[in-house]
């Protein structure tokens, strides 16, 4: 009798177990609900290599697309990085440029206000011919997924409807 309650026991842990596993935790739901709000504002969301080369190895890209249809003259790209300490020769506080490109005056210039309006958790801006995108860590800290995105938004399409 024992043995076929263990038997019965045993058979069920190892069907439960497994699915258990498989369901997502609070925090992969919750990087779900903030990709998916993304999404439905327009944004879209990619993984891209941590752009500062520490962990985590990927980072979340919150991009917009160009506006116009990329004809023309071609978009000059560039990229701003979070550096973990201020300095004179940044660009603007922790931000300095990842490589030799960087934006044109005309950009440069509405760069600082946009900046200074990021949450923290943001790793680096770039534009490219692609479009505009912010590299974030996914951290809100009390920040409402909302505000957050609307933010992120609103900076996007600045960076997009600048011309070079």
């Amino acid at each position: 009798m024992w043995i076929a309650i263990g038997v019965i026991a045993l058979s069920v842990i190892m069907l439960v177990g497994p699915i258990m596993m498989v369901k997502p935790t609070p925090g992969q739901r919750a990087l779900s609900e903030l990709r998916s709000a993304a999404q439905k504002k327009g944004l879209r969301v990619s993984m891209v290599p941590n752009p500062i080369g520490s962990d985590p190895a990927f980072l979340a890209n919150y991009g917009l697309a160009r506006l116009d249809s990329g004809e023309g003259k071609p978009i000059r790209p560039w990229k701003l990085v979070r550096k973990g300490f201020e300095h004179e020769m940044h660009f603007c506080g922790q931000w300095d440029w990842a490589d030799e490109n960087q934006a044109l005056p005309n950009i440069a210039a509405q760069l600082p206000e946009l900046l200074q309006a990021l949450p923290a958790s943001v790793c680096a801006v770039e534009r490219n011919r692609l479009g505009a995108g912010i590299v974030w860590s996914e951290q809100r800290k009390g920040q409402e997924t909302d505000d957050v995105l609307e933010l992120f938004l609103h900076t996007l399409q600045v960076l997009n409807k600048v011309k070079d």
